[in-house]
């Protein structure tokens, strides 16, 4: 995932569209005494039983080291209080899903080059919107960030019916539950939909959640992931297979799911 900088350029140069006012107003709520905070105890999922201030929220959600159960919990907290209409915690939702809004920011006024106010001030809007719509018990809805800007953005869409979604570079990854105005899945819900059908291992579609959607090293993937050689006694670490191996087992999995989609087991949207 992207951090929250200053120096990020996601945003127009003049650094004075809404999602710059997001990113800085933000950036000054995390160093805020009083800032939001969760009650750690009930998250479970391994999390501090104590308080969780904003900060270390984002923090612990920005790591690849805090498991996804505990990134769900934190997340469904969150919401939990935005359906309650909380404004801080509304705030602070848009804030923490900044990587995801910048991201797509990005594509959209670069494909439409001066509207970048317009348009980011509608994502902005969705997304609200968005947070209020989703069902966090949703077993399908896998990345629940991910969910809420795709969402946001394909609602942008219907918006601006003037908009030609041919110039924008929007990747295939906008949830089904989002009625797409492109026919395609959100890929969590594409990967969750192939291991209940048996297209997929569990551990196949981690595998490719990781590499693909995450952006996380293949040589961190394979030595998580892939099974260890013997341990010698002489010795205080393993061998774990190469990396080659892992490639032509990459390789594989990813053709096993191009098989299912095209013989029309599993559907893309």
């Amino acid at each position: 995932m992207i951090d929250i900088d200053d120096n990020d350029a996601c945003i127009a140069p003049s650094g004075d569209t809404p999602l710059d006012h997001l990113r800085r107003a933000f950036n000054a709520l995390l160093t805020d005494a009083c800032q939001p905070a969760l009650p750690g105890a009930e998250l479970g999922f391994g999390l501090p039983e104590r308080d969780i201030p904003l900060a270390e929220c984002k923090d612990l959600l920005m790591s690849p080291a805090t498991a996804a159960g505990a990134k769900r919990a934190i997340w469904a907290a969150v919401i939990d209080r935005c359906q309650s209409r909380l404004p801080e915690w509304i705030f602070a939702a848009t804030g923490l899903a900044y990587p995801g809004l910048a991201g797509l920011g990005l594509r959209i006024c670069r494909a439409r080059p001066g509207e970048a106010d317009d348009i980011q001030g509608e994502l902005l809007l969705e997304f609200v919107e968005a947070l209020y719509a989703i069902d966090t018990d949703d077993p399908d809805i896998a990345d629940i960030a991910g969910w809420l800007c795709f969402r946001a953005v394909n609602a942008s869409f219907k918006a601006r019916e003037a908009l030609d979604v041919s110039e924008v570079v929007i990747t295939h990854k906008v949830p089904e539950s989002a009625a797409p105005s492109l026919q395609v899945s959100h890929p969590d819900i594409v990967l969750a939909r192939a291991v209940r059908l048996g297209a997929l291992e569990p551990k196949e579609a981690d595998m490719i959640a990781r590499l693909f959607l995450e952006d996380q090293p293949a040589g961190k993937v394979a030595r998580d992931m892939m099974p260890r050689g013997k341990v010698n006694p002489n010795r205080t670490k393993t061998r774990g297979i190469s990396q080659a191996t892992f490639y032509r087992y990459r390789n594989d999995v990813t053709a096993k799911l191009a098989a299912a989609i095209e013989s029309g087991i599993l559907r893309s949207y």
